[in-house]
């Protein structure tokens, strides 16, 4: 078929020519749709030519039957599930054709729509992520608009407990590090770590802490360092409360409780194909995006997350 070409010696499926029929895929019932898509896949890898059996499309009761038959055929015949994974596709993700390939009752949102697939009437996001030693998934997928500006403010909070901890924390406040965090980036470690509800003291007031520790109120007061046991007793007068600095858990918590309550995001499931680097993808579902996340890096002045899966 026209919709499969070989480019750079990969498959790719170009958007260009899949455009139209993939609008009439998600607007034709399962069985005719899917059976063109499944022909259009087997013809790319020649499976018939090779004797080698198709993948039945399969039916599901509901999401998590999907779920359960994708995770049970992965483990059955993992290199067809790879060879479908190492399709690339333009315009047109992966997993959202995997799935409409497998399945006859999911379709691919297509063209203009705000979501990847459909199970029957259930519009569905298809992501594909990575896990972490604690289980999190990787999601540098893109929010829209208005996520964006959450990822944008969080920064801006992240920001605020980065004035405050640099006076605590003597490599934070270095020339270098602040350069960094002007260019919109930030190294989070020391930020999660620090403990703000020890701080009474939140605004400098006239006080300096150079690169080496020296506490230095003036020119040339200095009232000693930061590695003296000592120094907190002589610093509070210096400083004052401000209350509108958050910890990096509260801001992680906020940020959360916004996206999960975006109107971006609103009626969304969520398929998540989530593996080790170079190992296979376990099929996920959520009924809505993640509560549970975890700001996992800061640059370009906005914050990106890592979700946790069920």
């Amino acid at each position: 078929m026209s919709m499969i070409r070989e480019a750079m010696g990969r498959r790719v499926l170009n958007e260009a020519n899949i455009s139209t029929k993939a609008l009439k895929f998600a607007e034709v019932s399962g069985l005719e749709a899917t059976q063109k898509l499944r022909e259009a896949v087997n013809k790319a890898f020649k499976w018939n030519d090779f004797d080698l059996p198709m993948v039945p499309a399969m039916e599901a009761n509901s999401v998590k039957d999907v779920v359960n038959k994708y995770n049970t055929l992965l483990k059955k015949d993992k290199s067809k599930i790879e060879k479908l994974f190492n399709l690339e596709f333009t315009g047109v993700g992966r997993g959202e054709v995997m799935l409409a390939y497998l399945f006859e009752d999911i379709s691919i949102g297509g063209g203009l729509q705000d979501f990847d697939v459909t199970f029957r009437e259930e519009a569905i996001e298809v992501k594909e992520v990575r896990y972490s030693k604690k289980h999190h998934a990787g999601t540098n997928f893109r929010f829209g608009t208005v996520v964006g500006e959450y990822l944008t403010a969080s920064f801006l909070e992240l920001k605020k407990l980065y004035d405050v901890a640099r006076h605590y924390v003597p490599h934070l406040n270095t020339e270098d590090f602040q350069a960094k965090v002007a260019r919109g980036e930030m190294a989070l470690t020391d930020l999660r770590e620090f403990d703000l509800s020890s701080v009474t003291h939140l605004k400098e007031l006239g006080v300096i802490i150079n690169s080496d520790g020296y506490v230095i109120h003036g020119e040339n007061d200095i009232l000693g360092n930061m590695a003296d046991g000592n120094i907190w007793g002589k610093l509070e007068p210096y400083f004052k409360v401000d209350k509108n600095v958050k910890t990096f858990g509260q801001i992680e918590k906020d940020l959360a409780k916004k996206i999960s309550s975006s109107s971006e995001l609103k009626g969304l499931g969520y398929f998540f194909f989530a593996g080790q680097k170079g190992g296979s993808l376990e099929l996920f579902y959520e009924k809505s995006f993640p509560k549970k996340i975890r700001i996992s890096r800061a640059t370009g002045y906005k914050v990106y997350v890592d979700v946790k899966l069920s």
